[in-house]
């Protein structure tokens, strides 16, 4: 019986996409609502675990406690994080160190719902050369190579990894070796959720909500059932409503909630309003604040020490618009609004539709205006664009 490994390469968020921050585990993004992008990993390649078989994952210029909380999250016995800090060497010696027949790759910021024994049954059958995949005729980063092979072409495009170029290492394994080198490509059945989109993220959320008692997401939700650890419950107070959402754990709810995600340690406070929106962890909701099509990254600060994330009566959003972003047009559009990492947004500010705000964008650059006009960015902290 042949086997397979599974090898995750953490690069960070894929290049150019707004809203994230610099230096950034992928894996650990947050992600519908309780759970992570290595969670939704897990789900596709967890019945390779034992028997010779591991998944790898193989992590960039990261801290030591985002992989920490991964690895402990992560309880498969051949999980195994491994550190590129040697370069091209490592990803060779951990291919020399393993023992399967066959080797998949993949960016980690790869999202999808995937069927493995269908993918297993295309490398069986397809016995040289490198396999690239697709799902629903839309190409992925996801490949797939007999181990020994891999390691012939890797040590003959070695020069590669010597030349003065501005890519780190798993960026040139992708774009130079993988890429350039794959003979055919085979479709797959499943749900792509992200790749290299924003958009992706808010359309699958939106998806996950309107198919919520769909076959295959109660199939998904009963393997990710054992991920979450006990965690405290999510509250909706008497002045709180929920409509056709999905809460997670520790949310306190005093407002109206409608078709949104709500993620983890999130308040939502009196007479407010979300609607079609993902308010992500840690973010602290004003009172008679009003967001429509709103994407909210994480606030990972402590305290903000003027209050809430999204300040009181905050406007974000319309609820009806199709406009683009001026600065992102492929990446913010269909009146969806982003508010990067770490938002301090004033009482009283007005945010239009497909606006942008950078991460770590400071109270005071904002506090000068009551307004962002609609497709308008903030992109730097000592930038005033769009005001």
């Amino acid at each position: 019986m042949s086997r397979y490994s599974v090898f995750l390469f953490d690069n960070g968020p894929p290049k150019n996409i707004p809203g994230f921050r610099d230096g950034l585990l992928i894996s650990s993004f947050p992600f519908w609502g309780d759970y992570l992008f290595i969670d939704f990993t897990i789900i596709n390649w967890a019945e390779i675990n034992g028997n010779g078989n591991n998944l790898y994952l193989i992590a960039g210029n990261v801290q030591d406690k985002p992989l920490l909380d991964i690895s402990e999250r992560v309880q498969l016995e051949s999980f195994k994080i491994v550190r590129s800090d040697n370069g091209i060497e490592t990803i060779i010696q951990t291919l020399h160190s393993d023992t399967a027949d066959y080797v998949l790759l993949s960016y980690a910021s790869l999202l999808s719902l995937i069927d493995y024994s269908a993918v297993m049954k295309i490398i069986e059958n397809v016995q040289d050369g490198i396999i690239k995949f697709s799902i629903g005729r839309v190409p992925i980063d996801l490949y797939a190579c007999k181990r020994k092979e891999l390691i012939k072409i890797i040590k003959k495009n070695r020069h590669i990894f010597t030349q003065t170029i501005d890519t780190n290492i798993i960026d040139r394994f992708f774009n130079n070796v993988l890429l350039p080198n794959f003979n055919s490509i085979e479709d797959i059945e499943g749900k792509l959720l992200f790749q290299n989109n924003l958009m992706q993220i808010y359309k699958s959320s939106m998806w996950f909500i309107e198919n919520s008692s769909s076959e295959l997401i109660l199939r998904m939700q009963n393997r990710l059932k054992n991920i979450l650890h006990s965690k405290a419950e999510a509250v909706i107070t008497s002045e709180g409503f929920l409509k056709n959402s999905i809460l997670s754990y520790n949310d306190d709810i005093a407002g109206f909630v409608e078709n949104s995600v709500i993620f983890p340690d999130v308040k939502i406070s009196r007479n407010s309003e979300i609607h079609n929106s993902l308010i992500m962890n840690g973010n602290t909701i004003g009172e008679n604040a009003i967001l429509y099509n709103t994407i909210v990254f994480p606030s990972i600060k402590e305290r903000l020490p003027h209050g809430n994330t999204i300040g009181e009566g905050v406007k974000i959003g319309s609820r009806k618009s199709t406009a683009k972003n001026n600065d992102y047009p492929e990446q913010i559009n269909s009146g969806v609004t982003v508010i990067g990492y770490n938002p301090e947004i004033p009482d009283g500010y007005e945010i239009e539709a497909a606006c942008y705000i950078a991460p770590d964008i400071p109270f005071n650059i904002l506090r000068k205006q009551k307004k962002l006009a609609r497709g308008k960015s903030i992109i730097e902290k000592e930038n005033t664009n769009g005001f």
